[in-house]
């Protein structure tokens, strides 16, 4: 049974809903970019008030010209028209310039994508395993980069729907002058036929532009659901898979190239044959209801035109104004509906960003020495699962001593690194720390350097690599490598600590073997110089000799802190003062190398003999 109860954007909202995940979504567009937002919403209102400004002066014009011709008056006009224009023209160009300069749309995007890694980085670590936070997020992300629905679409059709609400205003104060002519006595003339014809007008574009709006959305998102596999694939291919040199060598010997870029072209000419149908059958039922619109409201200004109520000006505003008017409602209803679609896929960015973050930390300082960690009859299983992967865990580990965890894979030994290192919470039992509960330290993390199996190195710089920062002490990077046997390597690079790994951001960096990647990897530990030092299997990938050598200089290097040597072969076991035998989630033996071998039928004797000839 699923843990969570995740949004998949098929759900049914009310306006209400509608208007509060909107909201919601703006704020937090806003917390990405207040600047993008703001002169976008602004940038929109120009766009919406100027024509209507210059229209309503415009017939001002045309009516003194053919009116009282009162130059001074026309002067006036004219001067408000041109000064208008040039302060909305001024005005719009520095909006643009304060955009391209601080609020960029690719700018934009980024943020957004790194408000997703942030995230991730901080949230509670069980999420980042969690497959269906996973799925989550890789929905979210194809929804919204591939299905163009979600947060990032929202900016659009929230800036649009302020433009058009604001230039239906402006349109109506236009239009209220129609009601400060006297009426006359025929239906033409009379204010209810106004009336109704604008009611008439705005009750049928709503439920003709909504009932369209949807059709295209639901058919769109049908033709985004066919397509995304492929641009999930194409993103994997051409951003990682091609990237990589064993990546490259598969492409070439085995012709894969050719069938992969082939589906997608296909897919993507099926799929832009399909969209730009139905969006020219909405567009053009659009064009056709407005025409019909305008031709009821023209017949209706011209004949009261022809029975004295308007002069020549007042026609060309209000016919100016009934166009605006109804194009611009036309676009409030058209937006509206778009946020309507668009608000129940915000729920998987919301989903996501509502998993809680890291665990609270206590107030009491962790210590840097004199440390001694204890398990209590901790079991534990992961959250949604209904086994125990570790079972009445009792085990200490004091400070200066070696300890060798040893066991089959699978057999609990990562589980037990990622509860000592505070990732999950023991289900049963408590951790100590010198009596305290680890929960009730600050900075617990800052006691463990710990170098997994699938360690990752980034790309920028050597010495930001060791230190994890941008800053780094030059003598201390220096002293980690060597002592880890990558000082001869770091002799010959040119620009030594600040050489760039890879060649994805400077074309003058290196890449490294996987032997030197883990010496790194050794040395990034070395180099935080924290009390407790954890290897969980990092070279696996080496064979039991290499292994022994490494885990046997290593042991030489960290002097006098605590180390945990993690594998399933026994390359630590001679050199540690403790062995522990992991085996179905439990210690099933508990002491030293002569020890252990003496018991004939013990697991360690069976996997010692197993693997002796590469120790002995």
């Amino acid at each position: 049974m699923s843990k969570f109860n995740f949004r998949n954007g098929s759900e049914k909202l009310t306006a209400w809903q509608v208007v509060t995940e909107s909201l919601r979504g703006v704020k937090m567009l806003l917390r990405l970019s207040t600047i993008k937002v703001v002169t976008d919403c602004v940038l929109n209102a120009i766009r919406a008030v100027s024509p209507l400004v210059v229209l309503f002066l415009s017939s001002l014009i045309i009516s003194e010209l053919s009116g009282g011709r009162d130059l001074s008056r026309i002067g006036l006009y004219v001067s408000l028209a041109v000064g208008f224009g040039f302060l909305t023209s001024v005005a719009s160009h520095i909006l643009w310039y304060i955009q391209s300069s601080k609020a960029d749309p690719s700018e934009f995007w980024e943020r957004h994508s790194m408000m997703w890694d942030l995230h991730h980085s901080e949230m509670d670590f069980q999420y980042t395993e969690n497959a269906e936070v996973a799925a989550l997020k890789a929905d979210a992300y194809a929804k919204n980069n591939a299905g163009g629905v979600g947060l990032m679409r929202l900016h659009g059709h929230f800036t649009s729907f302020l433009g058009q609400f604001i230039g239906l205003v402006g349109a109506a104060v236009i239009l209220s002058g129609m009601f400060f002519v006297p009426q006359g006595d025929s239906f033409v003339t009379s204010h209810l036929a106004l009336i109704l014809l604008i009611a008439a007008s705005v009750a049928f574009s709503a439920v003709v532009n909504t009932a369209l709006i949807k059709r295209q959305n639901r058919l769109v998102q049908l033709l985004f659901g066919d397509i995304a596999k492929y641009n999930t694939l194409r993103g994997y291919y051409e951003n990682n898979y091609i990237q990589t040199p064993g990546g490259g060598m598969d492409v070439r010997i085995f012709g894969l190239a050719r069938p992969i870029l082939e589906a997608i072209k296909k897919s993507q000419s099926w799929f832009m044959g399909k969209w730009s149908k139905a969006e020219c059958q909405t567009n053009g039922i659009t064009e056709a209801v407005g025409a019909v619109f305008m031709a009821f409201a023209f017949l209706l200004i011209g004949l009261r035109a022809l029975e004295g109520m308007y002069d020549i000006g007042e026609v060309t505003r209000f016919v100016g104004g009934i166009t605006a008017f109804y194009w611009a409602m036309t676009g409030l209803i058209a937006s509206f509906a778009q946020l309507r679609e668009n608000a129940p896929y915000l729920g998987l960015p919301f989903d996501y960003m509502d998993l809680p973050r890291e665990k609270n930390t206590g107030t009491t300082k962790t210590p840097a020495t004199d440390i001694e960690i204890k398990f209590e009859n901790v079991s534990f299983k992961y959250p949604g699962t209904e086994n125990f992967v570790l079972k009445n865990l009792n085990i200490i580990f004091k400070q200066g001593e070696r300890l060798a965890v040893v066991g089959m894979n699978g057999s609990g030994k990562t589980t037990m690194i990622k509860l000592l290192c505070r990732l999950y919470e023991p289900t049963e039992g408590k951790i100590t720390l010198n009596g305290k509960n680890i929960n009730e330290y600050k900075d617990y993390l800052s006691a463990f350097a710990v170098v997994i199996q699938d360690f990752c190195l980034m790309g920028p710089s050597l010495g930001q690599n060791l230190a994890a920062n941008v800053n780094y002490d030059p003598k201390a990077a220096t002293d980690a490598l060597e002592k880890t046997g990558f000082g001869e390597r770091l002799a010959t690079l040119e620009h030594g600590l600040d050489t760039m790994l890879f060649k994805y951001y400077d074309k003058n960096g290196i890449n490294i073997s996987g032997g030197e990647a883990q010496k790194i990897a050794l040395a990034r530990a070395i180099y935080k110089n924290a009390p407790f030092v954890i290897l969980d299997e990092p070279t696996a990938a080496l064979d039991p000799i290499a292994e022994f050598e490494i885990y046997s200089k290593f042991n030489d290097l960290i002097g006098e802190k605590t180390a945990i040597f993690i594998s399933h072969r026994l390359s630590s076991c001679k050199f540690c003062h403790r062995i522990a035998v992991f085996h179905q989630g439990e210690i099933i033996q508990h002491g030293t190398h002569d020890t252990l071998l003496t018991d004939p039928n013990g697991k360690y004797h069976e996997m010692w003999h197993a693997q002796a000839q590469y120790y002995e």
